[in-house]
């Protein structure tokens, strides 16, 4: 898949964010996501510049129309700088795993290419709605930290079918989530999983840690979720935010190990 990735236009001159999504026939849910990255607002409500941030969505094996509803969201949002790459990854390292590993590799060496080792890599899931101001907050909060972890949202129709008890434990990891948080303004108005699993994480390009040369190895446990459990060995100073929001479903099939346990809570 390097080639592939090697193959986009350069880095843009204002790119301080890349955003990496990783995707498996996720048509019924792409467009919402890529349609929320499209519609990012600073905080005072005015739009973010497109020369500021771009996309990068690596189509995995994907037999249905999750490229073409990509691509529709980029003509819908003219200026909005967004690359789908389509490939199939061997059948022994075809994980979530390896394709976000993929794309966030490309995403680091754009920047290190580019001689801009502290621009910020940014990942999500293909079936999450970022909050509003997620990549606004994420480059706010990133001047304090090498590393950004966000809160998790379970979405509105998710939360409302959940048990009674499971929707008590919600409440009250939401209510932890709070207090420990170092920043309370949160724009979506519901309780959050709080930094757990890989909907929500970025990380400076110089601090991203470099790859294993055994791919079957490295895709066993999701790239992000190697960086947050090691960061205090790597070096990396990161911090769980609050005002970084997204949106996640409980859905399993497709999950990393990380994001299962996460909403496996729920």
């Amino acid at each position: 898949m390097n080639d592939a990735f090697a193959r986009l236009p350069p880095l843009g001159p204002r790119v301080e964010l890349t955003v990496a999504i990783p995707a498996r026939n996720e048509e019924s849910s792409i467009g919402a996501t890529l349609t929320a990255l499209a519609r990012q607002c600073e905080r005072d409500g005015t739009a973010v510049a497109y020369t500021r941030y771009e996309t990068i969505v690596f189509a995995n094996d994907c037999d249905d129309a999750t490229v073409a509803r990509a691509r529709n969201v980029a003509s819908a949002h003219p200026g909005f700088t967004l690359y789908v790459v389509a490939g199939v990854l061997p059948r022994a390292v075809a994980h979530v795993g390896t394709a976000r590993k993929d794309v966030m590799d490309a995403a680091a060496q754009r920047f290190l290419r580019a001689g801009r080792p502290r621009g910020t890599i940014a990942t999500t899931d293909a079936d999450t709605i970022v909050d509003a101001h997620w990549v606004a907050e994420t480059l706010a909060e990133r001047r304090h930290a090498d590393a950004v972890m966000g809160r998790i949202m379970l979405a509105p129709e998710e939360r409302d079918r959940l048990s009674r008890g499971a929707r008590r434990l919600y409440l009250g990891t939401w209510r932890i989530g709070e207090s420990s948080a170092s920043s309370k303004r949160c724009a979506i108005p519901w309780p959050a999983i709080p930094y757990r699993g890989t909907v929500s994480i970025t990380v400076r390009a110089l601090r991203y840690p470099p790859s294993r040369t055994n791919a079957q190895a490295e895709s066993r446990r999701d790239r992000c979720s190697k960086i947050s459990r090691s960061s205090k060995r790597l070096g990396v100073s990161m911090h769980a935010y609050a005002t970084v929001c997204a949106c996640a479903s409980r859905r399993q099939p497709g999950r990393s190990r990380a994001s299962k346990a996460a909403s496996q809570r729920f």
